[in-house]
């Protein structure tokens, strides 16, 4: 130990702090899709660009977004949800699905009684760079964005429809065209970022407009 109390080991540690700052979307989404971390195994998203999307891929893109639980009966063609949308998938694909309002019809009248956070999944995973993923990380972001509070997912599914139709879809088209999921996954980080419990190290202090956080672990969380 040297004479200022410190030990050698101190000088490969990195110490740091985020603090609030204004910048352009461009920067934001950059800083951010960086911090992206999804652990989803062996499934990977890549299976979207396998055109047209046969059963065992759909399968897999399910796989990708689901818990782990879920991940075993999914792949063995046992889960209800994913069965039902492989078993209607080409006539989904024939339906007219070029509008919001076509978006808002689809998840009125198919796949009823299902959660709707997977409903949308079934529409990105037929147009993915029509009809962004959906869910609670991203809109606790573009919640907080919009009003500098931070608020959760609607519970119903009714609203969760409302929101993603009426807020989410004009929110995320506004900030134009970002490749491979880019800005996504910028929303993403920065929703699990803001989801960080207070009574952690640092806390998360969004209650004055700002935010500040000492500690930089981001938690996993179900796309």
């Amino acid at each position: 130990m040297d004479g200022s109390g410190g030990s050698g080991s101190e000088l490969t540690m990195k110490y740091f702090i985020i603090k609030q700052e204004n910048v352009d979307p461009a920067i934001f989404v950059e800083f951010w899709a960086s911090k992206y971390r999804y652990d989803a195994g062996s499934y990977k998203y890549e299976e979207i660009d396998k055109r047209p999307l046969k059963p065992d891929s759909i399968r897999r893109l399910f796989a990708w977004k689901a818990m782990q639980l879920n991940r075993k009966s999914i792949m063995a063609g046992e889960h209800p949800f994913v069965e039902t949308v492989i078993d209607n998938f080409d006539r989904f694909n024939r339906l007219p699905l070029n509008t919001s309002e076509d978006a808002d019809n689809f998840l009125t009248n198919e796949l009823k009684d299902k959660g709707m956070i997977w409903k949308i999944f079934t529409l990105h995973i037929m147009y993915p760079d029509k009809y962004p993923i959906f869910d609670q990380n991203v809109y606790r972001a573009m919640h907080y964005l919009q009003t500098d509070t931070i608020k959760e997912i609607p519970s119903k599914n009714c609203d969760k429809q409302t929101s993603y139709i009426t807020e989410y879809l004009p929110f995320y088209n506004a900030h134009g065209y970002y490749p491979d999921r880019k800005l996504d996954k910028a929303l993403f980080s920065f929703g699990q970022f803001l989801k960080i419990p207070r009574e952690r190290a640092g806390g998360l202090q969004a209650d004055r407009g700002g935010f500040k956080a000492d500690d930089k672990s981001f938690s996993d969380s179900v796309r």
